[in-house]
């Protein structure tokens, strides 16, 4: 299992009934977790994705961030985590989708790559990466200083380095783990 998934779900408070995923794609992430936690309900939503029921524990639904967010209630969810999405969401919105996640969610956790460190030059270099390999998926590659973001919104949020190696260079180098 990819170390960053291991980590999420070690992550997952024990008294956790629903679980919101922010950018799930095809929902791989939110079966795993449903494998291991069958009596938790979970959802996701994405941009590529169509409204679907996985399993009786699983639903995905279409959605951006923030404005799928939304469309739940304060408190909606115990557990919403994100990896590797934030840095899809241009600037001008982070700060909105930010506080949606942390208003529909008791706990999060957000496995991002970011920070004040990230140099011009990795920025170059990660984005040509992203957009060979990507192609024209998204436009928008946003290196948030979540440290600033947080500290600007008044939020108190636990930012680290990534307590785990992906063995790729940029992830390994500024990788942060976010906990609210």
């Amino acid at each position: 299992m990819d170390p960053s998934l291991e980590f999420l779900i070690s992550n997952i408070p024990p008294e956790t009934a629903k679980i919101l995923e922010v950018g799930c794609g095809d929902g791989a992430n939110l079966r795993v977790i449903s494998s291991i936690f069958p009596q938790v309900y979970c959802e996701g939503f994405d941009p590529m994705v169509q409204k679907q029921q996985i399993n009786s524990n699983v639903a995905l639904v279409n959605g951006t961030a923030p404005e799928r967010l939304k469309h739940y209630s304060d408190k909606a969810f115990d557990f919403v985590f994100t990896r590797s999405v934030l840095m899809y969401i241009p600037s001008w919105k982070i700060k909105e989708t930010l506080v949606e996640i942390l208003r529909v969610g008791k706990h999060g956790l957000l496995i991002e790559q970011g920070g004040s460190k990230v140099s011009f030059s990795d920025r170059i270099t990660i984005m040509r990466h992203t957009c060979r390999n990507l192609g024209n998926y998204q436009k928008y590659r946003c290196f948030h200083n979540f440290e600033a973001l947080f500290k600007s919104l008044g939020i108190d949020a636990k930012i680290s380095p990534l307590p785990f190696t992906l063995g790729d260079k940029f992830w390994d180098k500024y990788g942060v783990v976010i906990l609210t």
